[in-house]
């Protein structure tokens, strides 16, 4: 866990989302996918105390101001929903030098209004947090009657200050554009 005392300014939101390509699932399955189908996990967190190096949690809980939604199909599950919510224990996707290296989501059905039971133990890169050797947590999902599971790929989302230079250089050619236009006319 990161945690630095220095500054409380909010350095940036930062957009993410997780692409789960669905590797399996039952003929016709509560959650409405087929094998070849994605699902999506997405959000905003407050990166102003992560510097990009070393080994940083971001949890999806109260209090942190930080959004966590996985779309699964027909069911969309949220943050508060993880099993441990209500203990303090909160979903989280960790990074390790800018990295995504690993998530931590779990929703049991019937638990904290979540539908379904839901796993998502990811490595994202090789050994880390692998808990049987194979370099391959994934994702799983289950109602009682059928099974849903594959692997995250991660996409890349630009960060707001890349977002807001490529907005200004836009409105820049642009605005020459129009002026040369005008000058020609």
């Amino acid at each position: 866990l990161f945690v630095s005392l220095a500054d409380n300014a909010r350095a940036g939101i930062v957009s993410f989302s997780l692409i789960g390509d669905v590797t399996f699932a039952d003929e016709e399955n509560f959650f409405g996918l087929q094998a070849g189908d994605t699902i999506t996990a997405s959000g905003e967190y407050d990166d102003s105390l992560y510097n990009g190096v070393g080994l940083a949690e971001v949890p999806f809980g109260e209090g942190t101001g930080n959004s966590l939604k996985i779309q699964l199909g027909e069911i969309l599950l949220e943050a508060f929903q993880d099993v441990d919510f209500l203990d303090g224990f909160f979903p989280s996707i960790t990074f390790f030098n800018g990295q995504v290296a690993d998530t931590n989501f779990e929703m049991v059905a019937g638990e904290n209004d979540s539908p379904v039971d839901f796993t998502s133990r990811q490595s994202f890169l090789a050994g880390f947090f692998d808990t049987d050797g194979d370099d391959d947590e994934s994702f799983g999902a289950n109602n009682a009657s059928s099974i849903v599971a594959g692997d995250w790929r991660v996409v890349a989302v630009p960060e707001p200050s890349s977002v807001a230079a490529l907005t200004l250089m836009t409105a820049g050619i642009l605005f020459g554009a129009v002026r040369r236009r005008r000058n020609t006319a």
